[in-house]
């Protein structure tokens, strides 16, 4: 056939399609082999010629087949390797000893990846032959070793170990159980055992192989998977084939070379090999037989790994042995299955043994692990509970059992230690077709102990404790059917506790709902389970204050869900509890009730308790509560809330032990206090250690019958028969209903105990009563002030001792009140307040140092001081304001004559509309002006007065007000006058005198020296200049007017149309002789004018208003309105009045040609509209009329011979 080869006689399609199925029966490994055989042995063959030279050479040593054998070589098995580079250094032919086989050295082996990256190296390789079967054409090695060599694998994502990690090759070695021994040689590592398979049944190219070793070799793993690196160095493989089994056994160093990076995937091998860093030197390590996991050692520098495995001809069973020591957990927890393990720092140390048949199928598996010292990191795990000393298991499984006994399971560090035991069955099938759908788990708790370390008073020891529950592990979720912890706590008594519930870990996070509970045990039980570190203020106040109790019962949860905050609840119930809710307490006993826990809240109910003060009877206490309202809080706070019932000075003296302290402070003797309570103290205070009076806030209330006592100071007898008490350390308030010295009031009694406030401050006895008129007159407010009807709920305060100081406050709502004086009223149910402070002297008499009162649209603010039976000493208002018609400051003094002395000032005063609101008063009282004329003055009874007035504006009637006004007030016997002086509206200055009689209606005098700009100042006239100018008038009772007369002399008129106008038709019509226009450019000269008017809203209203002057005289009836400057006016015009008029002072005849201001020739006209552009109107044929005819047409005037209504004050009140 190799005749036929080489010479070409075969065709190349059958050539080639014989090689195939000759590469496919061997496999490329043996076809490899067959192949790098034949054409050694075809060298070899060359070389017999020169055999006896060669032999004699051999024996001295391995003798080079040159680089071309080598070349030779390399590219033959490249040939039965697809993708592999394959570099030899030297090949050399060494010759065995007699009886041992011969053998073929290769020098400096490499080989490369597709990318040329090395794959592997060995500095030697020695392959053993029969000299004899190659000379037969055979070449079947007997042994394979490596001598240092370095090898490069990667184990990618899907379980393939590839030997060339960057471009595996589709012969990439596959960890798969090996196929068929009939079926040939297969791909990769399957194909190299099925050789061994051959080689055992003397078939194939390795039919005489024995063995294959490694020494000193280093196997470089890539996981892809982890994305990690592992070396192992100075490792020793050993595989050898017997005659019953064969057997293999692999240990060295594993070193750990970091996570993988980015180059090292690109290269990984090169920097294998490079890398001299990873390397810690040589090191003797025991076999694995001699691994014992839980003997002490010294650390290694590095863990020791050893693999040993056999497997049986007869039955293909496999039984292999893993021991390591000194292994990182952490790298233990790489693998996928127990990745729970990373947060585990430590070192571990063990052993397993597996066995499986030859279908593959597991039959047992056990083994033993134990880890050295170290922690444990996990999100909310803290010292020392994560600390380990020690920690073993050791378990096994069997298929025909089928549980998985757990032999031991125990931990131990700082916190305490726990040994389990028991059995893990499975059951059930999963749904994704392979292992159970569960496991059911009975563990013994054979030892569980608490230490110290972990929070607790004195270690704790749990035995023979039972826990059984259901794990479905494809749910990820675990059943807790019971969980039973026995405990003795030797003095402490018995304790057992129980829980269940179910736990699953879910997508988005861990879920678990757990009940847990136990039976009776006693207090001191419940001392030594009770972690210091959980809710410590509340345990440190159960060790100092519970002296003795019995758990009745305790029953709890606890749930958790993703995205949820934790819940935890917990209740128990107690009895025959004595001990105290505070230190220095009275001690309670007979105590029962329950409780009840929460992540952040404790809490005890007593609904029985009973405690006996110093030298008083038994008072129950049922009812109270001990309350931590926030245990998450540091420190924590504490709320108790003490209730008794009994005798009120069994009481007061209850809430008087330290740290209350309550009213020890107070000038009472508690023994002379009868009467009942029922009390309720609310305390908080900091769960501390070595607690102060002044940590301690407390609120305590009662509720007091049949209470009599004698009020502090010798003040007077109180009585009530219900009555509530508050206190504090900081202040005692007794409050209620009562009857003081006989008669009813709502009191309340405040003692503070601040030694730094004033000793007027620190008590304050106040009562609120209904105030009467008489009430009203003691404290000064009468006469100006009348309550016609209803009554003031005030509440008046007390201050220090009784009688030192006092306070009124006063809902004026309910009442009717008036002040005449200024005419102002409130009826019933309009809103009111009053408030007044002041002091009570040792004569009876009373300092008003502030009053404030506002209803009804007034507002006072003042202080005043009364003499002995009420009397006006003095009264200062610092405001006195009402509804925009009076605000003044105003400061009132009582003189020797019994008169008062005042002072007005202030920025508003309106005469007319108080006058008209005081009328209006007395109209709604019913009174008329006889009523008042007989008797009926609203000012009766007021003292005489005199003062100073000042004010910035004095309004007369609207439209008419002085400025800057100032002046004096006198009243006497009744009567009130007011002299004033100020700019009239701002403007010109004038003199007013102003009178009120005791039957109402004012009288008013005014005089200007200027009567031109007083006229314009009051927006009249503009067009008047000079004059000398007197108005008398009066304001009628209850009316906003104004009616008088104003007199003027000696003024001159110019610029006003409507005068003009009516000049102007007079001279047309031939009336008034035409002269230059020059004649009149200074106006029309008057020598007196008389205008009776009327002042009303705005509007002016004149009535045979008179002008006489040389040139003509004028006489106007009609109306001005002020605000819109419109003008309605009739009259009559004479010209050159003093001879036109002369016939006027005849007897008879002057009424006949027209009276005062009318002549023999007149005209009449009128004047309407716009003052500015007024239209006027004149009757030529009035010029020949008779003045008594003319007279017919206008408005007649008041009997000239009739009384004066309005007098001159200026000459009356001199």
């Amino acid at each position: 056939m190799h005749r036929r080869h080489v010479n070409g006689r075969e065709p190349p399609g059958r050539r080639h399609s014989r090689r195939r199925r000759r590469r496919e029966r061997h496999g490329p490994v043996g076809w490899g082999l067959r192949r790098a055989g034949s054409f050694l042995l075809a060298a070899l063959v060359l070389a017999a010629l020169a055999a006896g030279l060669a032999q004699q050479r051999l024996r001295q040593g391995p003798i080079s087949l040159g680089p071309q054998a080598a070349a030779l070589v390399a590219s033959r098995i490249e040939a039965g390797a697809e993708g592999v580079d394959v570099e030899i250094g030297d090949l050399q032919f060494a010759l065995g000893d007699p009886g041992r086989a011969s053998g073929l050295r290769l020098i400096n082996v490499t080989l490369r990846g597709a990318d040329g990256a090395p794959i592997a190296s060995a500095p030697e390789l020695v392959v053993d032959f029969r000299l004899a079967d190659a000379l037969q054409g055979r070449l079947e090695p007997t042994a394979v070793e490596l001598r240092g060599a370095a090898l490069t694998l990667s184990l990618e994502p899907d379980g393939r170990i590839a030997l060339d990690p960057s471009a595996p090759a589709p012969g990439t070695a596959v960890l798969e159980a090996p196929p068929d021994p009939g079926a040939g040689g297969g791909p990769g590592l399957a194909g190299f055992l099925g050789l061994l398979d051959q080689a055992a049944r003397g078939e194939g190219p390795l039919q005489r192989f024995a063995s294959l070793s490694a020494r000193d070799a280093s196997v470089t793993l890539h996981d892809a998977r982890t994305g990690r690196a592992w070396r192992l160095q100075d490792a020793e493989l050993v595989v050898a084939l017997e005659a019953e089994r064969e057997i293999g056994r692999l240990s060295g160093r594993l070193i750990e070379g970091g996570p993988l990076e980015p180059e090292a995937v690109d290269d990984p091998v090169r920097r294998t090999l490079q890398g001299a860093t990873l390397d810690a030197g040589p090191r003797a390590y025991p076999e694995a037989g001699d691994l014992d996991p839980g003997a002490e050692a010294e650390p290694a520098p590095d863990p020791y790994v050893t693999l040993t495995g056999e497997r049986a001809r007869a039955g293909g069973e496999i039984s292999a042995r893993l021991a390591v020591l000194d292994l990182p957990v952490s790298e233990l927890a790489l693998a996928p299955a127990l990745g729970e393990l990373a947060g585990v720092e430590s070192r571990a140390s063990g052993m397993a043994e597996l066995t499986v048949d030859a279908t593959g199928a597991v039959q047992s598996l056990s083994g033993r692990l134990s880890l050295g010292p170290g922690a444990v990191a996990a999100e909310g795990l803290e010292a020392p509970f994560d600390r380990i000393d020690a920690a073993q298991v050791e378990a096994s499984w069997s298929r025909d059992g089928g549980a998985i006994e757990l032999s031991r399971l125990a931990v131990s560090g700082p916190a305490g230690a726990v040994e389990l035991s028991g059995l893990a069955t499975p059951w059930g099938r999963s749904a994704a077709g392979w292992g159970p759908a569960g496991w059911s788990v009975d563990l013994s708790v054979d030892r569980l102990l608490a230490s110290q370390a972990a929070g607790f008073v004195a270690p704790t020891l749990f035995r023979d404790g039972r826990l059984q529950a259901e794990a479905m592990p494809a749910e990820r979720r675990l059943e807790l059917t019971a969980l039973d912890l026995p405990a003795d706590l030797e003095e402490a008594g018995p304790l057992s506790l129980h829980a269940e519930g179910v736990a699953a870990l879910e997508e988005a996070g861990p879920r678990l709902a757990l009940r847990f509970g136990s039976q009776g045990f006693g207090a001191e039980a419940l001392k030594r389970v009770w972690p210091v570190f959980a809710a410590p203020g509340a345990r440190e106040w159960v060790e100092a204050n519970v002296a003795a109790a019995r758990i009745t019962g305790m029953s709890g949860a606890f749930w958790m869900a993703p995205g949820e905050t934790p819940e935890v609840t917990m209740e128990f119930g107690f009895a025959d509890l004595s001990g105290s809710i505070l230190e220095g307490m009275p001690e309670l006993t007979g105590a029962e009730g329950t409780g009840h826990v929460t992540l952040s809240r404790f809490e005890m109910a007593f609904d029985a308790a009973q405690t006996t003060p110093p030298g008083g009877e038994p008072i129950s206490l049922a009812g109270s509560r001990f309350v931590i309202p926030d245990l998450i809080e540091d420190p924590q706070p504490a709320a108790p809330v003490i209730r008794g019932e009994g005798r009120l000075a069994d009481l007061l003296t209850l809430i008087d032990q330290p740290p209350l302290q309550l009213t020890r402070k107070l000038d009472v003797d508690l023994g002379g206090i009868e009467g009942r309570a029922a009390v309720e103290a609310q305390l908080s205070f900091r769960l501390l250690k070595d607690l102060d009076v002044e940590d301690v806030a407390v609120e305590a209330s009662a509720r007091i019958s049949g209470l009599d006592m004698t009020a502090p100071g010798d003040g007077p007898r109180i009585r009530s028969d219900d009555l509530l008490l508050e206190a504090t350390p900081e202040e005692f308030r007794l409050s209620g209903p009562a009857s003081i010295a006989g008669r009813p009031a709502q009191v309340s009694w405040t003692e503070r105990f601040d030694a730094s406030l004033p000793e007027a401050q620190r008590r304050q006895v106040s009562a609120t009563v209904t105030l009467t008129p008489a009430d009203i007159a003691q404290f000064g407010l009468s006469p100006a002030l009348e309550m016609p009807q209803g009554r003031i709920a005030a509440a008046i305060d007390l201050v220090g001792d009784i009688g030192e100081g006092f306070s009124v406050s006063a809902d004026l709502g309910p009442a009717a009140l008036r002040i005449a004086e200024i005419g102002w009223e409130k009826a019933a149910g309009e809103p009111g307040r009053l408030r007044v402070s002041g002091r009570l002297g040792d004569d009876g008499a009373v300092t008003l140092d502030a009053f404030e009162a506002t209803a009804a649209g007034l507002s006072a603010k003042g202080k005043a001081r009364l003499g002995a039976g009420s009397s006006l000493r003095r009264v200062t208002l610092e405001r006195l304001a009402l509804d925009g018609v009076l605000d003044a400051a105003i400061d009132v003094r009582a003189a020797d004559d019994g008169a008062l002395e005042v002072t007005a000032r202030g920025r508003t005063l309106d005469i007319a509309a108080l006058t008209a609101r005081r009328d209006r008063m007395a109209e709604a009282q019913g009174a008329s002006a006889a009523d008042e004329a007989e008797g009926g003055d609203p000012l009766a009874g007021m003292p005489d007065l005199r003062g100073e007035l000042a004010f910035d504006v004095a309004t007369l009637v609207e439209g008419v007000a002085l400025h800057d006004a100032t002046g004096e007030i006198r009243r006497r016997r009744g009567v009130t006058a007011v002299r004033v002086s100020g700019a009239v509206n701002g403007g010109g200055e004038a003199r007013l005198r102003y009178r009120e009689g005791r039957q109402g209606g004012i009288s008013i005098a005014l005089r200007s020296d200027d009567a031109g700009r007083l006229l314009d100042d009051l927006s009249i006239s503009d067009g008047v200049q000079g004059g000398a100018l007197r108005v008398r008038g009066r304001l009628p009772p209850g009316q906003p007017v104004l009616e008088g007369v104003a007199e003027l002399t000696n003024l001159r008129v110019a610029g006003r149309k409507a005068l003009e106008g009516v000049v102007t038709i007079a001279r047309r019509d031939g009336i008034i002789e035409r002269r230059t226009e020059g004649e009149y450019e200074g106006g029309y000269h008057f020598d007196r004018v008389e205008a009776p008017f009327r002042l009303n809203g705005g509007i002016v209203t004149v009535t045979d208003a008179l002008a006489t002057g040389p040139l003509l005289a004028l006489k106007v009836n009609g109306d001005y309105d002020l605000n819109s400057e419109r003008l309605d006016l009739q009259g009559v015009l004479t010209p050159a009045y003093a001879v036109n008029g002369i016939l006027n002072n005849i007897p008879v005849l002057g009424e006949l040609f027209g009276g005062e201001g009318e002549g023999l020739f007149a005209m009449n006209f009128t004047v309407a509209g716009a003052a500015d552009d007024p239209q006027v109107n004149a009757d030529p044929l009035s010029i020949l009329t008779p003045g008594i005819l003319r007279r017919l047409l206008q408005p007649s005037r008041p009997d000239p011979d009739a009384e004066d209504p309005y007098p001159d004050l200026f000459e009356t009140d001199k």
